[in-house]
């Protein structure tokens, strides 16, 4: 009979069988890691997309808005000129065009003046400082006894001047309620000036001032012996007005203001402050868009400060404690 042969396996070779179900288990448990890998990969995904977002808030400082024009550097007591100088220049500057044509048309001698000093034809273009000093030579030319060189300026007397015109601007008249057809044979002299001065008179407000048309005054009517009224006309519809202001007032300075002519209503914008304190004049330079410049010749010379726009400036205080004195209004060409 032949003998059984049994095949003995090596230790040192694999089963066949148990090789296949190790390779089999291998590549299941290796399927596997990389499913479970690839959900663990998807949950942390989600949870980056799904995580809850922190708004933090930025604050991204606002520019500031470039200097309208150059400032004036003071000069041998030239503050009072200065900020008459500067609110007029960047009146100028803001449209020269209109401005050169309403100053010439304005049939004042300063004013003209300054539209031409502005717009130079001449290739050399003379500094601010050079037409404020020659507009100070010819002023005390004029009349040296007002405008000494080097002394300190009155600045009603240099308003005055300035805002002087060969124009009929409001003609005051005195009637009497009870009989206006009474003939009155000292009516005051029709006033040639787009400057307004409030003299003694107390008003709460530019816009009081300028409504406030019929003040009793010290004569008395012919025929009842009432005390008269005082009503002013305006004749033409200036570009620019001023109004001269007493040191003790404490009205306030509206922002726009409207006058009445053959009818019409015409408004008027805020153009610049000049303020007086401690034997000095400074300015405050309002934009067509309501943005506030702060200059003084001494200490701002050729720049100036931003203070933000119109409504958040308390117009009726200033640096170091000064307090208005004048202000320059100009007329709006398109109103709203």
């Amino acid at each position: 009979m032949p003998k059984k042969v049994t095949k003995k396996h090596s230790l040192d070779s694999p089963n066949p069988v148990k090789s296949e179900i190790y390779l089999a288990t291998q590549h299941v448990q290796s399927t596997s890691n990389k499913v479970v890998k690839k959900v663990l990969n998807a949950q942390t995904i989600y949870k980056k997309k799904n995580k809850p977002s922190i708004q933090v808030d930025v604050q991204v400082p606002t520019p500031l808005p470039s200097q309208p024009c150059s400032g004036i550097i003071w000069s041998n007591n030239s503050c009072g000129y200065d900020a008459v100088f500067m609110i007029l220049y960047s009146i100028w500057r803001s449209d020269s065009l209109r401005w050169c044509e309403s100053f010439a048309n304005s049939q004042s001698i300063w004013l003209n003046y300054f539209q031409n000093c502005f717009s130079p034809q001449t290739a050399s273009l003379p500094t601010l400082e050079d037409i404020r000093d020659g507009w100070r030579c010819q002023l005390h030319a004029q009349a040296p006894e007002n405008f000494s060189w080097g002394t300190f300026v009155s600045l009603d007397q240099l308003l005055y001047d300035v805002f002087l015109t060969e124009l009929i601007v409001r003609v005051p008249k005195f009637l009497c309620d009870l009989h206006p057809s009474v003939n009155i044979q000292f009516n005051p002299m029709p006033l040639q000036s787009f400057l307004m001065s409030s003299g003694t008179d107390q008003f709460s407000s530019i816009s009081e001032w300028i409504q406030c048309d019929g003040q009793l005054v010290r004569h008395r009517c012919q025929e009842c012996g009432l005390h008269l009224k005082q009503k002013t006309e305006w004749r033409v519809v200036p570009e620019i007005l001023s109004f001269e202001i007493a040191l003790s007032a404490q009205m306030i300075i509206d922002p726009k203001i409207s006058i009445v002519v053959n009818g019409n209503s015409h408004l008027y914008q805020l153009r610049g402050v000049i303020y007086f304190g401690g034997q000095h004049f400074v300015a405050r330079l309002i934009e067509q868009d309501t943005t506030v410049w702060y200059h003084d010749g001494v200490l701002t010379g050729r720049n100036m400060i931003y203070e933000g726009l119109l409504e958040s400036v308390d117009l009726k205080h200033c640096h170091d404690n000064k307090t208005p004195s004048a202000l320059f209004y100009t007329r709006i060409l398109h109103q709203s």
